[in-house]
């Protein structure tokens, strides 16, 4: 199987997942890009300067709350299979799909849910940015034949990976030095990678430009050399605690010893250990820098920052144990049948009828009451607020078109404009029981009077001046 039909299966994967349990876990972080697209949309994730927002575009014209979050859901889903499958095509040019299905499987079988759920998810830029990006390098690193238009279509999916995760480039580059270096070997054009790596200089330097007003040089200043080791260590401690543990561990340390003996024993296997090794040593190099980077340092090493390399550590377990495997149907198939069970370990069976009940369990609890007080605002702490305005407005696309409930919370502010000159009587500002950051995003509140209280929430009407 090539390209197309990895693209055809991650497609199906991907539904799959959208119609699966996903949406009984969703958070503040899947949301604010979906209320982003209905909203205001903007280049980057709301109240960020990185973490671009390709998704949210493409989504906005749909502006049913439940349709925007399925779309943008099933899109940040296949493009996290699509990239963990394309992996291994991207350091071994005959690893076609039996390598890649295998690393996404072992990544769904072996990573806990949280890991899985942030890389397939709308939260978080990394399976996004992957599958943008790898899909352009594989489109150049796997066709024989690079015409203008497959050209054009590498460059710009590039493109869209720098602007979803600048980061990203410490996987396409190395990447794109071991395909040329191996046309260069095997006595064919090395231009397509060249032109891959180029791609991501120039994707940077248009995204760093576009950046830079916002404050990303600060984000992105590497710490001391000093502060480097003790960096690898507090992350490496995470990422262990976090992402691998021993399960992980094992197959990460057999899977290269098993491609080492196929390639003492048989002369075919060697091409691909050495490109499992190729994916092993990008992972390294990501790890190396990632930690060193200001953001990340300060954040004492939070795992989800490896996430990418837990992706190419797979892959290259799937590089490794593909190669001692016979090619053909049954393996395509056995492969297959892996990724399903991993898929459905994270995500069960698709139960489309499923979808909405589930979010009225997990993020509805103060719909009704909001609804029938007529809110207009839902001030407090952000991991409560936006889960709870986006249940609310979900329902009022339904019951009453054109209503709104606005957040008043962190990454709130770009839809200040949206609604700052309305008429302050009509405000009704209501805050979930047991909240205690208010203050910061929520001046409307000095001086407002309390109108209602239920078991859920309380209502306060402003001051009006």
């Amino acid at each position: 199987m090539g390209i197309g039909a990895i693209t055809v299966i991650s497609a199906v994967f991907a539904l799959w997942w959208d119609l699966g349990s996903a949406h009984s876990f969703h958070n503040s972080d899947d949301l604010v890009p979906i209320m982003a697209s209905l909203w205001r949309w903007t280049p980057f994730y709301w109240g960020e300067d990185r973490f671009g927002m390709p998704l949210g575009l493409l989504a906005s014209p749909l502006k049913n709350p439940l349709a925007n979050l399925l779309v943008q859901n099933w899109l940040s889903s296949f493009l996290g299979f699509l990239g963990l499958a394309l992996l291994p095509a991207c350091a071994w040019r005959r690893a076609g799909s039996i390598a890649g299905l295998l690393g996404a499987g072992i990544f769904l079988l072996l990573s806990p849910a949280w890991a899985v759920r942030a890389w397939m998810g709308t939260g978080q830029c990394y399976g996004t940015a992957m599958g943008f990006g790898i899909a352009g390098l594989a489109l150049l690193a796997t066709g024989e034949k690079s015409g203008m238009a497959r050209t054009a279509l590498a460059v710009f999916l590039v493109f869209l990976s720098i602007w979803t995760n600048t980061a990203m480039g410490l996987v396409l580059l190395p990447l794109s030095l071991w395909n040329a270096r191996r046309s260069r070997r095997e006595g064919k054009a090395a231009s397509g990678p060249l032109i891959i790596a180029l791609a991501v200089f120039s994707s940077f330097a248009l995204v760093w430009f576009a950046m830079r007003p916002l404050g990303v040089q600060r984000a992105y200043t590497i710490i001391p050399p000093s502060g480097w080791p003790e960096a690898w260590s507090t992350l490496a401690g995470t990422s262990w605690a976090g992402l691998f543990k021993w399960k992980m561990a094992v197959l990460l340390a057999g899977a290269p010893l098993a491609g080492l003996a196929s390639a003492a024993f048989f002369p075919a296997a060697r091409k691909p250990f050495f490109a499992g090794l190729a994916l092993l040593a990008t992972g390294i190099v990501y790890f190396a820098v990632i930690a060193t980077i200001g953001w990340v340092a300060d954040r004492a090493g939070d795992p989800r920052y490896v996430l990418p390399v837990l992706a190419l550590l797979t892959a290259s377990a799937g590089v490794f144990v593909s190669a001692s495997l016979a090619s053909g149907k049954p393996a395509s198939i056995t492969a297959i049948l892996i990724l399903g069970v991993g898929t459905m370990m994270q995500a069960g069976l698709p139960a489309p009828s499923q979808i909405r009940p589930a979010l009225d369990r997990s993020i509805g609890a103060a719909t009704p009451d909001m609804i029938r007080m007529g809110v207009t605002h839902l001030a407090g702490e952000y991991s409560r607020v936006w889960p709870a305005v986006f249940h609310a407005n979900m329902v009022l696309h339904r019951q009453e078109p054109g209503r709104i409930v606005w957040a008043l919370t962190f990454r709130s502010t770009p839809a200040r404009p949206l609604w700052k000159n309305t008429d302050p009587r009509t405000w009704r500002i209501a805050v979930l029981h047991g909240d205690q950051e208010l203050t910061p995003f929520s001046t409307e509140l000095k001086g407002a009077r309390k109108t209602a209280q239920t078991p859920v929430i309380t209502v306060f009407q402003p001051a009006v001046r």
